[in-house]
């Protein structure tokens, strides 16, 4: 497939005003291993109630677990 004469006629334009390529409006540094260590509130919020919630449903599975391990009808208090 060829390219349209649209795009030969912006990439013409473009190479005419700087002479070298297409014209570069903005350089920004990037480093990929960086890490942001400022975390938004709303995501610490999160974290809080996922985390929470998990040791509510720990603790809930625990004492259904330990109930159901328990022999039924016998008593301790005689």
């Amino acid at each position: 497939m060829h390219p349209s004469p649209a795009v030969g006629l912006l990439a013409a334009s473009s190479t005419d005003t700087t002479g070298l390529g297409p014209q570069v409006t903005e350089l920004v540094r990037v480093n990929p291993n960086a890490h942001d260590t400022s975390w938004p509130p709303v995501l610490i919020f999160c974290v809080v109630v996922v985390v929470l919630g998990g040791l509510f449903a720990a603790l809930v599975f625990l004492r259904q677990a330990r109930e159901a391990a328990r022999p039924p009808g016998r008593s301790l208090d005689g």
